[in-house]
């Protein structure tokens, strides 16, 4: 059985208030204000007809009796509506502090609990990405990518996404980036206000060369599992996605992807498992339209 949610019950209660004073104002000003056919004149109850001038004199003798209580009626409903209004409210504002207390500690515990990567730190985990080879690289050449370049490729592009997400997801969301969970890290979090709609965890991949499906299933793997312990420790839904950014003018091309992305799609059905895995060109990120941008994190349309 569901729980009694005692907010809205309270809610219940302070409308029912005000719409009980109200109509003891209403009362009150159809007292003073309609003549209820009181003041008809008799050369016009004569020209009537036997039947409407005897429900005429019958609606004038109910009226006469009835009217003296309306004032004590308004009055009582004034002040029974006064009486509940003030009751809704107090019991409202306990059950308001208490839940405006509990969310501030659930804040408080969220801050103590993840919290910020530190840039070097970020540097180091980039400079590790990049070492996992996702494909056998072919002999270094001369005009082979430097290391630090790669490094410096793969923050920048994070970085871009990371400013195209806080301009596209607006005010309704709140993007926090490099976050550190007890000793899981993650590339970003997205957060919605409303409790009603999950978290994001986004994880992202910048490669150069080519990539392997043995790779991708154990990124989207290790990225499964980093949900479900964000889940667990902060009792907050979460919806995993890896985002692959292909740095331009650099394999794979976006068929082949394409292809180990929908075959990654199908063993994670199979498994159980819930994440998107989505994939996007380097050098279209800067540029993307807020639409594209909302659908890649999102996973859907979103208005602000």
């Amino acid at each position: 059985m569901a729980q009694i949610e005692y907010g809205d019950f309270y809610k219940f209660v302070v409308s029912l208030g005000m719409a009980l004073m109200a109509l003891g104002a209403l009362l009150l000003w159809l007292f003073l204000r309609e003549p209820f056919d009181l003041f008809i004149e008799s050369s016009k109850l004569a020209g009537l007809t036997v039947t409407a001038r005897n429900l005429v004199l019958e609606r004038q003798n109910f009226l006469a009796s009835f009217l003296p209580f309306v004032p004590w009626l308004a009055l009582l409903s004034a002040v029974a509506g006064a009486i509940l209004t003030g009751l809704g409210l107090k019991n409202w504002r306990d059950r308001q502090v208490v839940k405006d207390k509990s969310e501030d500690l659930a804040v408080e515990k969220q801050k103590r609990e993840l919290h910020d990567i530190s840039p070097r730190e970020v540097e180091e985990n980039a400079r590790v990405e990049n070492q996992v080879e996702e494909e056998p690289e072919s002999p270094a050449g001369p005009n082979a990518p430097e290391p630090q370049s790669s490094v410096r490729g793969y923050l920048e592009a994070e970085t871009t996404l990371a400013k195209r997400m806080a301009e596209c997801l607006g005010s309704s969301y709140a993007v926090r980036m490099n976050q550190r969970l007890g000793k899981v890290d993650y590339d970003a979090i997205i957060q919605p206000n409303s409790a009603a709609t999950p978290d994001v965890i986004v994880e992202t991949k910048y490669i150069r060369r080519g990539f392997h499906y043995g790779w991708l299933w154990e990124a989207v793997n290790r990225l499964a599992i980093a949900a479900q312990y964000y889940k667990g420790t902060l009792s907050r839904d979460a919806s995993p996605v890896l985002i692959i950014i292909l740095a331009s003018a650099e394999r794979p091309g976006a068929v082949e992807v394409r292809q180990l992305r929908e075959r990654a799609r199908r063993d994670l059905l199979q498994r159980g498992i819930e994440a998107r895995i989505e994939y996007v060109a380097e050098n279209a990120l800067a540029n993307m339209p807020c639409n594209e941008v909302i659908q890649l994190v999102l996973g859907r349309s979103y208005s602000q």
